[in-house]
């Protein structure tokens, strides 16, 4: 659920600056954990529980890599 929705907004014309409030926005809405979906968010970009600002990455990665860096998860997990 939390992956589906990182995709959704990565794939959305959200700007990157305004995905970690959308997704504290609805981990608050939707009652998920944020650190489940930062640690989903982390693990995909990162492959590890640990490291530097997800959205400093996200912001050097760009939306194209961080989008298919999840999708790949999504589809590793599947």
């Amino acid at each position: 659920r939390a992956i589906n929705k990182i995709i959704t907004l990565l794939d959305s014309d959200l700007d990157l600056s305004k995905l970690k409030q959308t997704l504290c926005d609805w981990s608050n809405d939707k009652g998920v954990a944020l650190s489940v979906i930062m640690q989903s968010l982390r693990l995909s970009l990162i492959g590890k529980l640990y490291g530097p600002d997800l959205f400093a990455v996200c912001a050097i990665l760009g939306k194209d890599v961080s989008l298919k860096r999840v999708k790949d998860f999504k589809n590793y997990l599947s």
